[in-house]
């Protein structure tokens, strides 16, 4: 497993929207929210990604992203323009195979997690009220063992949440939303062709899983 793939894939543990409206909260206690929840969330999910069985995995990823993920707001925010003009019946199937997308992009394949931890290192507050929050990823197997992330967090009416992720000084939501965007403009904005091209990358990650572990299967066995 790469490097940058394994920190998309703890990104993507955190991930959060960008669209919801922040709370007026005080910020007296915001370092304090901030620590516990990427402190928990984040060793939570690495933990999610080493479940053997895929049913079990995709499950528990399943709960993750209905309790953590403002899944629907981020599936918008990531096909842009082409989100309103598509009809009901559209969005519906959209909405479906885009979280049928997330579970086999992230949690198809379960991962060495052996020793790897998360752990806050800095917090400052922002002028706007928001928390940065700097995190060292310990990598054990990894020539580069320790690798940082940052995360802006900020307080919301349901509780703390994460409205920015830098991965190597990348926001994960604006990577999709430029792929997505530029697929579908290459499908003619079609929604439905869209869906089937999700549907059949869906496929391909799950058939890549089904082999790479088989693989891992035959060199045990030798």
């Amino acid at each position: 497993m790469s490097r940058r793939f394994f920190l998309v894939l703890l990104g993507a543990a955190f991930l959060l929207s960008t669209l919801l409206a922040p709370a007026s909260a005080a910020t007296g206690d915001l370092k304090a929210k901030a620590n516990d929840f990427i402190a928990v969330k984040g060793n939570e999910a690495i933990q999610t990604f080493s479940v053997k069985n895929r049913t079990e995995r995709y499950e528990r990823f399943r709960v993750l992203l209905s309790e953590s993920f403002a899944v629907d707001a981020i599936a918008k925010f990531v096909i842009g323009r082409h989100w309103n003009p598509a009809s009901e019946t559209q969005k519906a199937r959209y909405l479906k195979q885009f979280q049928a997308y997330l579970l086999a992009n992230y949690a198809a394949r379960a991962w060495n997690v052996e020793g790897v931890k998360l752990n806050v290192r800095q917090i400052d507050l922002t002028e706007d009220g928001d928390a940065m929050v700097d995190t060292l990823i310990h990598i054990p197997h990894k020539e580069k063992q320790d690798v940082t992330l940052g995360f802006r967090v900020r307080d919301y009416p349901t509780g703390t949440r994460i409205v920015d992720l830098q991965v190597d000084g990348i926001s994960l939501i604006v990577t999709h939303r430029a792929d997505f965007t530029a697929k579908i403009s290459q499908l003619g904005g079609n929604l439905d062709k869209f869906c089937d091209f999700l549907a059949e990358r869906t496929r391909g990650l799950e058939d890549e899983a089904d082999l790479a572990a088989q693989f891992e299967a035959s060199q045990k066995v030798k």
